[in-house]
């Protein structure tokens, strides 16, 4: 994030004034003892014990606070915009003039339709706020923003004040956390308001900065042919098609999902060319229309049939309005199956939509068709009539689990499929590929795994058929370790007859994705990859999808299994092997990046992210996870979504299209290796160590999250009470309340110390040329943003909570130890204090303290009573805690 200098006052002012409603309102409502208390206001004394209400308000003082900072910096993005300060890195002012230097616009525009950028969004249970608390904050940052405009008057600001305290009473008096744990479908319908509401509105705002930026570089927009600006970007799904540990996704959610999206799609699109049609008056008197134009009207009212006399005389002597209705009367209005007068695909829509822009480009009013049809084409292309792609995941044990089913039922072997041998399973799978008859006939019961693969496969299939396949993503396998569990799902798409036939050969229509999540699966990426992609049945399906081989990385059971910088370092060379791997065989690869909210699973800022991937990763795009909390952060408000998604899709074009050719010494990689191991040593000896498991559960509020109602996903893939079984995110969530932040820093101290100490020259070399390196400058400033968030008297207050005194002061004294070395060492490396470098991280996280640490106390403390007692209600309020902790850090997992 940006340090804004002079923007520090007006954000001390905004709060200020916030905080001050905030009290008005509670005085109000005879609440003069929450009134003292306020955060930042407040006469509190300390050690005075925080009452359930007071918690509440701590919880919207921070919600406050985060309001004040996004306004904050889309008001300096504002007057970036305006050309009263420097460019922020990663946006189309900064990246075009880039991208200019080095490219043609016509090889601009090429490298545009070749890169896919794909955020996906997911239900990962990171959310700790209902939607309509979130709803209800979305509010008052629009009141802040509308606060902005000096034009009002002071009786209309006396309003508005009003207004804001009637918002922040509103948000008072609404329960903050979920009583009922939500449903698939809940989660969907969030996800569907920000792709069907949102993004919809981004990219109207999107496309117009795009080519505003374009032509303050003195280029034409003829290059882009009436086209979409992106023709890459889509949108991807996972919620009601993540099935990994989850059993509430099955088949029918999966139907019922595609069906919903699709809906949500065609009425997206109805409106978008209905305000359209509003919008283009142009009157067809004293114009020449081209042929085209009219060869195509007459084509849409015979296609309309006896509707098109009502779309046509609606407006006379208005052909552009007349041509919308039209097609608007082509879009299937629901997700029965099309009549004669639909469109097939959204394809023949965007085609009818590029025709009214180029017409009016033709009469001379090319104002109109940038302003008003380009973002209708963006929207028309990039949602379509499927809204978003949905993935479908799930685990490599179960698939495997389910193709013995199949294998069992068909007395395939001479025994059992769990008595069989590893080899003589690949084997099976392997000589099965080249055959097209299933094992058993399709009527066949096989057992819950394997029926309910097919019923899946069933759904897929009949969709596409129905459809088509633009609504369809890929089958993600959850730790992948072998090509044989990449294999089992073309097996079993045979067994749901989802198989095609094309030129006598089978093809699996659906892409299928290794997922590839610890450290040692990362390392051994490239042979399974490899492996999987020799086969024939997958290259002739690879071929003719003419698609990239999609691959996904996963950060957060790496970071869990191996600690940061191994993470960082398997991330990295799986990615440069895969890369090397893809030119060896020549099949192009595009990475999915299964990231989180946290530093811990893989968060950071965007641009600096893309900066650090290796070269050649980001040639034919990326697509990323965007999780939990992070959805609303990031794109709840319009501005902040648009900045997000901008750098996101600028940064991708950028640094797919040309790398800064800033050398990485040669040394420099292998000591980042070295670094690595050392810290991943330091770190498995902790958490493998004697005790470490009953330590942590005693230490962090994990127990807690485990019964928290956040997302309708379990916290254990399969329910085992085991380190290895639990998830990425109540693992990191867990640290992170407790502030240790343990997965974001700990064994870095000790890798460094042992080069400084051992490897003075190597030491030097880090010191001098490692910022130099894009990929390491990043890991490390947020490794230094994790060792700033932790915070080691609030650790040492949650390890009393460890009744066994060896125990907690064993693991204490390595952790507290581990802690300091690891600031001191970062400090040194990176070049001086933390506070000088990055003064509005320093702040943030500084004014954030000491209401923190009133509610870690609080935590403490319920934690001690709940754990004796089990008392529900206790329990509520630990959870209100909770999320007002994850309020306050910005983070949860």
């Amino acid at each position: 994030m940006a340090d804004y200098g002079f923007e520090f006052f007006k954000w001390d002012k905004d709060l200020a004034f916030l905080i001050e409603c905030l009290r008005e309102t509670l005085e109000d409502l005879g609440e003069k003892e929450l009134a003292r208390i306020v955060p930042w206001s407040s006469s509190r004394v300390e050690g005075e014990p925080l009452t359930r209400k007071a918690v509440q308000v701590y919880s919207l003082a921070f919600q406050i606070l985060n309001t004040v900072e996004e306004n904050t910096a889309n008001q300096a993005r504002r007057r970036e915009d305006g050309g009263e300060r420097r460019i922020e890195k990663g946006r189309w002012r900064e990246v075009l003039p880039h991208l200019k230097e080095r490219m043609s616009p016509e090889q601009i525009r090429e490298h545009f339709a070749k890169m896919v950028v794909c955020p996906t969004l997911t239900a990962h249970p990171t959310e700790a706020k209902r939607s309509t608390v979130l709803e209800h904050y979305r509010n008052l940052y629009l009141l802040q923003v509308r606060l902005e405009n000096q034009m009002y008057s002071s009786s209309e600001r006396s309003l508005m004040r009003e207004e804001i305290k009637a918002n922040l009473e509103r948000i008072f008096r609404t329960g903050e956390v979920y009583i009922h744990r939500p449903d698939v479908f809940s989660e969907l319908q969030n996800v569907m308001h920000f792709l069907g509401d949102v993004f919809p509105s981004v990219l109207h705002l999107m496309v117009r900065r795009f080519m505003l930026a374009w032509r303050r570089e003195n280029l034409s927009l003829d290059v882009f042919n009436d086209e979409p600006l992106f023709p890459g970007l889509v949108f991807g799904n996972w919620v009601g098609g993540d099935r990994d540990g989850h059993p509430l996704v099955t088949a029918e959610v999966t139907k019922q999902t595609l069906l919903s999206l699709r809906q949500r799609a065609l009425d997206l699109q109805r409106g978008e060319v209905q305000k359209l049609a509003a919008s283009l008056s142009v009157s067809g008197e004293g114009i020449t229309l081209p042929g085209d134009f009219s060869r195509r009207f007459e084509q849409l009212v015979s296609l309309c049939g006896e509707r098109s006399e009502l779309a046509v005389s609606r407006n006379p002597g208005e052909p552009f309005r007349q041509f919308l209705n039209l097609v608007s009367l082509r879009i299937p209005t629901t997700t029965e199956s099309l009549q004669p007068q639909h469109y097939k695909t959204s394809r023949e829509l965007v085609s009818d939509l590029s025709l009214v822009a180029q017409t009016l480009r033709r009469i001379g009013a090319a104002r109109l068709a940038h302003e008003d049809v380009y973002a209708a084409i963006q929207i028309a292309h990039t949602f379509g009539f499927h809204l978003a792609r949905l993935d479908v995941r799930q685990n490599s044990v179960v698939l495997e689990r389910a193709l013995g089913q199949f294998v069992d039922a068909g007395r395939v072997l001479p025994q059992p499929w769990d008595k069989t041998s590893e080899a003589e399973k690949a084997k099976l799978i392997r000589s099965e590929l080249s055959h097209p008859r299933p094992f058993v006939a399709h009527s066949q019961s096989v057992g819950a795994e394997g029926d309910e693969i097919r019923n899946i496969y069933n759904v897929l299939k009949s969709h596409r058929q129905m459809f088509g396949d633009e609504g369809i993503g890929s089958f993600i396998v959850s730790m992948t370790r072998s090509a044989e569990d990449l294999f089992t799902v073309a097996l079993l798409a045979r067994e749901g007859e989802m198989l095609e036939i094309s030129n006598e050969r089978a093809l699996v229509p659906i892409s299928i994705v290794p997922l590839f999540e610890t450290i040692g699966d990362l390392e051994h990426s490239r042979e399974v990859l490899g492996d999987f992609l020799k086969n024939p049945l997958i290259k002739d399906s690879l071929a003719h999808r003419a698609a990239p081989q999609e691959v996904m990385i996963g950060y957060s059971d790496s970071n869990k299994d191996g600690g940061i910088l191994a993470s960082f370092w398997g991330l990295q060379s799986a990615q440069e092997d895969l890369i090397a791997l893809s030119n060896e065989i020549g099949v192009p690869l595009r990475f999915f990046h299964g990231r989180g909210g946290t530093i811990s699973r893989g968060a950071g800022p965007t641009d600096r992210f893309l900066a650090a991937l290796p070269e050649g990763a980001l040639e034919h795009g990326i697509k990323l996870t965007e999780q939990g909390e992070t959805i609303s952060q990031k794109y709840a408000n319009l501005l902040t979504s648009s900045y997000n998604l901008e750098v996101l899709l600028a940064g991708a074009l950028r640094h797919g299209a040309v790398r800064d050719s800033t050398e990485v010494h040669a040394d420099l990689q292998r000591v980042m290796k070295e670094l690595a191991r050392h810290a991943s040593d330091a770190y498995r000896g902790l958490i493998t160590r004697e005790g470490f498991v009953p330590f942590f559960r005693s230490v962090t509020p994990v127990d807690v999250i485990e019964l928290s109602k956040i997302g309708s996903r379990p916290s254990r893939r399969s329910g085992a009470a085991s380190l290895e079984d639990l998830r990425a995110i109540p693992w990191v969530f867990s640290w992170n309340q407790s502030r240790f932040l343990l997965s974001g820093w700990y064994g870095v101290g000790t890798a460094l110390e042992y080069f400084k100490e051992n490897k003075p020259n190597e030491w030097e070399l880090c010191k001098t040329e490692l910022q130099k390196w894009a990929a390491a400058s990043y890991l490390f400033l947020n490794i230094e943003t994790s060792l700033h968030s932790a915070h080691a008297d609030i650790m040492s207050m949650y390890a009393q909570l460890c009744e066994d005194v060896s125990l907690r002061e064993r693991f204490m004294s390595d952790i507290l130890a581990e802690f300091q070395r690891s600031k001191d060492l970062v400090a040194e490396l990176l070049g001086g204090a933390f506070s000088a470098r990055r003064p509005r991280m320093f702040k943030t996280l500084s004014l954030r303290e000491p209401p923190l640490a009133d509610l870690h106390a609080r935590q403490v403390q319920l934690l001690t009573e709940w754990r004796s007692s089990k008392d529900e209600t206790t329990l509520q309020e630990l959870l209100l805690v909770t999320n007002a902790i994850a309020g306050g850090l910005r983070t949860t997992g």
